[in-house]
């Protein structure tokens, strides 16, 4: 019995050694990022794939057809506070002052200023997939990950309106009930 559990282990280590980042397995992981920029990307069909876009203070975030234009947008710092705590902060300020929070009506994602009392901003990301090394990874990196509100008890949605009958439809990121089978709240961070 023994031979046979050291057998298996060593069988297990051997095939995880010359893994990718991303081929690391975890059920339920939260993505250590390193303090690494990232692009939030939602890639569902038939929308193509769709790359989160930070916007001006007070603004929606929308998403737009993915171009990877090898330029991270966010960079997601861990909080310690829950434990799996995030602040998503706006890459590209100087005063490193503007996050992702639910603003006002606690019903869209948008950008604003930074408020350690508000816990709107604190984010809670679970992944089917995560990676290692952030630093050494360009690609994918965590994959089927939920960004959620601890503060409201609910998940960001990719969500599709039209502001006008003869206008091309938004794609902005909405606060809605969570539901692990939508494939809505399902993203992706790459390191660009």
């Amino acid at each position: 019995m023994r031979f046979s559990y050291v057998l298996a282990s060593l069988a297990a280590f051997s095939s995880s050694v010359g893994a990718s980042p991303l081929e690391v397995r975890q059920a339920g992981c939260h993505p250590n990022f390193e303090g690494v920029g990232v692009s939030v990307v939602w890639d569902q069909q038939p929308f193509n794939t769709r790359e989160w876009v930070p916007v001006d203070v007070g603004q929606n975030i929308t998403t737009t057809i993915n171009d990877f234009n090898q330029a991270a947008e966010f960079r997601f710092e861990q909080t310690g506070s829950p434990v799996t705590g995030y602040i998503a902060k706006k890459l590209g300020v100087p005063a490193n002052n503007l996050v992702v929070g639910a603003g006002s009506s606690n019903q869209y994602l948008n950008i604003e200023y930074l408020n350690s009392n508000d816990a709107t901003q604190v984010w809670d990301i679970t992944c089917d997939v995560c990676g290692t090394n952030a630093w050494s990874v360009h690609g994918k990196f965590a994959d089927g990950c939920t960004i959620r509100s601890p503060a409201l008890a609910r998940c960001a949605q990719v969500v599709t309106t039209v502001n006008h009958a003869h206008s091309a439809p938004s794609f902005l990121l909405q606060l809605v009930a969570c539901d692990a089978a939508a494939p809505n709240q399902k993203f992706q961070f790459w390191m660009v």
